[in-house]
């Protein structure tokens, strides 16, 4: 459960563009701004990490097809008052991954308080 006032840390959205087109075997990378405010008082770990789920608002784990691939960059470090950091996130295909829809669940967290989560859509043209 995020903690009341944590979410008001990000000053832009984390993820711009939740719809990725894609055809399999290809790459594409997200780059991301994360801005924290200058009202957390101590560096504070930020932590993210990436999952697959059945659809937009499934909240369980589903084990990664093989072909697709999602990481972060950095995935976890120390974050610092008034700073901005620039992050990415790549998908990798390969081209045996089948055609089709694939939701990915994203969740961040800032000194262990979650906050926030949402969903990015890969669409795997033919």
């Amino acid at each position: 459960m995020p903690v009341p006032g944590w979410h008001s840390f990000y000053t832009t959205r984390l993820i711009p563009d939740d719809n990725i087109q894609l055809k399999a075997g290809e790459t594409k990378s997200l780059n991301l701004t994360l801005t924290v405010k200058n009202d957390i008082h101590w560096p504070e770990e930020f932590s993210w990490e990436v999952y697959l789920v059945g659809s937009e608002y499934d909240e369980n784990e589903l084990s990664m097809p093989a072909g697709l691939e999602i990481s972060m960059e950095p995935s976890r470090f120390t974050a610092y008052p008034n700073t901005i950091y620039n992050l990415k996130i790549t998908v990798t295909t390969t081209t045996e991954l089948a055609p089709g829809q694939y939701s990915i669940r994203y969740q961040s967290y800032l000194g262990g308080h979650s906050l926030g989560k949402g969903t990015i859509t890969v669409n795997i043209e033919e």
